[in-house]
């Protein structure tokens, strides 16, 4: 016989800090939003909740349980939001489908963005690279004038000879660097 526990018997200090946290990595993500952190936490809560009864002694530790718990939730919402994102309001139609209904279809009917969804790569990679660019406009415009004459800068050429053209030191551009680091995890960048 398994040893099951009380809802409430999940309600640790190490619940607390790692639903916590895994909620503030989440509002933190590209696709996320920070106000979404209470209603994250919420989700994590409630997937826990609904899990502790299948917790069983004999396999793992209540914190080991929790953390499987709260680790897989994470991957759903996750996955919840890419295909979200991935499939915004679409719906697949077969080409074919026109013609059953008696319907002429029309080559002249396809737009050039839909030419290149027949090669997914380069049509997946258009869409982020856009996606990428303007997360790069976001940033920079919410820099300071100075952090952001270096950053582009260094876009352009490397730290050293950016520091050799500014007059200043290699480690004041790494710490100009390490500041803007801050804005482009705001506008969704990963370290």
């Amino acid at each position: 016989m398994c040893d099951t526990v009380a809802p409430d018997a999940v309600l640790t200090r190490y619940a607390r800090t790692i639903i916590r946290f895994k909620a503030w990595q989440l509002a933190h993500r590209s696709g996320f939003c920070r106000n979404e952190q209470e209603d994250l936490e919420q989700d994590l809560w409630t997937a826990l909740f609904a899990q502790a009864a299948n917790f069983d002694a004999n396999r793992a530790s209540v914190d080991t349980f929790i953390n499987r718990v709260v680790n897989t939730t994470v991957a759903i919402l996750l996955r919840q939001r890419r295909r979200q994102k991935r499939l915004e309001g679409t719906r697949a139609h077969s080409l074919d489908e026109s013609l059953r209904k008696g319907e002429q279809f029309s080559a002249a009917t396809l737009r050039e963005s839909d030419d290149r969804r027949r090669d997914t790569v380069g049509f997946c990679f258009e869409e982020s690279l856009s996606e990428t660019e303007e997360a790069l406009v976001h940033a920079l415009n919410s820099m300071p004038p100075k952090l952001q004459d270096i950053c582009l800068r260094v876009m352009s050429s490397s730290a050293v000879a950016v520091a050799r053209e500014l007059g200043t030191s290699r480690r004041q551009i790494r710490n100009a660097l390490d500041e803007a680091r801050e804005y482009f995890r705001n506008a969704g960048f990963e370290d």
